[in-house]
């Protein structure tokens, strides 16, 4: 009467801890109600069921690290690995995709799945539509011409910056043209002014040069220069003529009267690409402070 007493208590306790074994965070295998005589193999059952979900540790994790499963009830410190990882510690370390930190201008791209960007280098291209650099180039103190090749025909517009001097005593005139065309094919308008007189000309293809402004030489005080901006719009358009537009300013000291400005607009009345642009002094050579810059701007259409 007794045992089957204790064997009704225990059954009922398990009961009580597993009666609903489905939700339970340790499930038992067997279910005991009130009033029923326990059987020791269901409750012995049910107490080594709860025994198996218990986990020891061998070993404590160390402080701040991850705490991982090292076996299949033992808890160890372990590391995060992957795209991710973690070195004894909580704080994580991103993996480097193996890309140079740094501005890239019209950049090529290379992404993976993970939307990470796995190889970048600078092009060519117009990239967002602001001036590009194409190229530079600089006097040298021996060479009358600075010859511009290769302009890719990637680009909506093309802007030439000049700085320089000439070698020569007194100042010299420079001219620019085009896929070295010196035939009369350029239609040009010009304001210009010496000082505060102030003259205007016009050419219908009746010039050799779609620009022409002097250089201060050598005679003249040191630090003085000419500096001017080109652009010619639509120079990769091969059904329209190639519009331009420039100014510059060339002065030789500081007297008044000594400064000399023109602008100029005009077209070259060829419907071929424009694939270089020839710098010539007139005398003299290029100094070799004189420097010349090449832009794209936009888009080719």
């Amino acid at each position: 009467m007794y045992k089957n007493s204790a064997l009704l208590i225990a059954g009922i306790f398990v009961t009580m801890v597993g009666s609903s074994p489905a939700s339970a965070a340790c499930p038992v295998p067997n279910t005991l109600t009130n009033g029923q005589v326990a059987d020791a193999t269901q409750v012995m059952g049910n107490f080594n069921a709860l025994g198996n979900c218990s986990v020891s540790t061998t070993g404590s994790p160390a402080s701040g690290s991850l705490p991982v499963f090292t076996g299949a009830k033992t808890i160890g410190s372990g590391n995060l690995t992957g795209d991710v990882t973690t070195s004894g510690g909580t704080a994580t370390t991103l993996a480097s995709s193996g890309v140079t930190p740094g501005s890239y201008s019209g950049a090529n791209i290379t992404v993976d799945a993970k939307g990470r960007v796995t190889a970048a280098s600078s092009g060519t291209g117009p990239g967002s539509g602001g001036l590009q650099l194409i190229g530079t180039y600089q006097g040298n103190g021996t060479s009358p011409v600075i010859n511009i090749t290769n302009i890719p025909p990637i680009y909506r517009d093309l802007e030439v910056r000049i700085v320089g001097r000439t070698t020569a005593s007194a100042a010299a005139g420079m001219s620019i043209i085009l896929n070295a065309i010196n035939t009369n094919i350029y239609d040009l308008q010009r304001e210009y002014a010496l000082g505060t007189t102030r003259n205007a000309d016009q050419y219908l293809a009746a010039t050799s040069w779609a620009l022409a402004f002097a250089l201060p030489g050598t005679s003249h005080a040191a630090g003085f220069v000419s500096g001017g901006e080109f652009v010619i719009q639509g120079y990769t358009k091969t059904n329209l003529f190639k519009l331009f537009r420039a100014h510059a300013r060339h002065s030789a000291s500081a007297t008044d009267g000594s400064a000399y400005s023109v602008v100029s607009i005009g077209q070259s009345r060829t419907l071929a690409v424009i694939s270089s642009i020839t710098l010539t002094m007139a005398a003299g050579n290029f100094a070799a402070e004189t420097e010349v810059e090449v832009y794209g701007r936009g888009n080719a259409s």
